[in-house]
């Protein structure tokens, strides 16, 4: 069973002893620390509001006797103090104005692992999406990159990338960075399924769409680690509003990409079967 929660961080309204109150119930050490090491409060807020809404979830589905940790990777996963039935992963991610949280359940007999990212689609500073494109997209495999430029190279063939917003309609720019964006927050909701993080290279994890289908939003994405189909895989994307961009993944526990760290630590909130004995 899958589950995602978010928050808009404008709407939630707390004074600065509210803030304090709320930081003081932060476990372990190390994760208030971390909240408390940004510069800016608005980037701590979002990252205290994460882990209050999965400690509530968690809390919600199997009561209060566990910990939140992290992998040597650094993905968080929730230990228990006592073996529950099944097993429980989870993510975080925020973006914007928006902090998501997922919480995915599953079987012993088929354990799964989740990922989420959101991205903002407004751009920093002054950079236009055509100079930001110039930077990003060598990064990204050809067909990627295709897919991501083809509402523009259908209206200006010959055109640079740098010129995009120069001489793109406001309707093909929009589509072009929502390709983009799309692209980006599925590579990095993988990565941060299988727990490796920047140790795993963006470039292996290889998306591919039905070229024919305008909005790729419609589209089952079907991804690809060096050129090896991951069939077992499901990734959905979707437009929470206008400026934020959401890409979910999961798949089994055991595929080989995943982080062992991570497996081992799964390992922490499954329960023995009552069938083993």
């Amino acid at each position: 069973m899958l589950w995602l929660g978010f928050i808009r961080v404008s709407e939630w309204n707390v004074d600065d002893v509210e803030y304090l109150d709320l930081l003081s119930i932060v476990d372990p050490i190390e994760e208030k620390q971390r909240i408390q090491k940004y510069k800016f409060r608005i980037d701590s807020k979002r990252s205290l509001a994460g882990h209050l809404i999965i400690r509530q979830k968690i809390k919600s589905e199997y009561g209060g006797n566990f910990k939140l940790c992290r992998t040597k990777e650094n993905k968080p996963f929730c230990k228990f103090k006592q073996p529950i039935e099944g097993v429980c992963d989870f993510n975080i991610s925020h973006a914007g104005d928006v902090v998501i949280v997922a919480l995915l359940k599953s079987s012993l007999s088929s354990p799964k692992v989740v990922g989420v990212d959101i991205e903002h689609l407004i751009l920093r500073g002054n950079t236009s999406l055509g100079e930001f494109l110039n930077d990003m997209l060598p990064s990204f495999d050809p067909e990627e990159q295709k897919c991501i430029l083809q509402p523009y190279r259908d209206a200006h063939p010959k055109a640079l990338v740098t010129q995009l917003t120069l001489t793109a309609s406001d309707e093909v720019v929009q589509n072009v960075k929502i390709r983009f964006f799309i692209h980006w927050t599925l590579k990095e909701s993988f990565i941060k399924a299988i727990g490796k993080g920047v140790y795993f290279p963006l470039e292996q994890a290889v998306f591919k769409f039905d070229s024919n289908e305008e909005n790729i939003l419609n589209c089952r994405p079907q991804l690809y680690v060096e050129n090896k189909h991951m069939l077992n895989w499901e990734f959905k994307s979707c437009l929470l509003d206008n400026e934020h961009i959401i890409s979910v993944a999961v798949g089994p526990a055991n595929d080989e990409n995943v982080s062992e760290s991570l497996i081992n630590c799964l390992c922490g909130s499954i329960a023995e079967s009552p069938n083993s004995h």
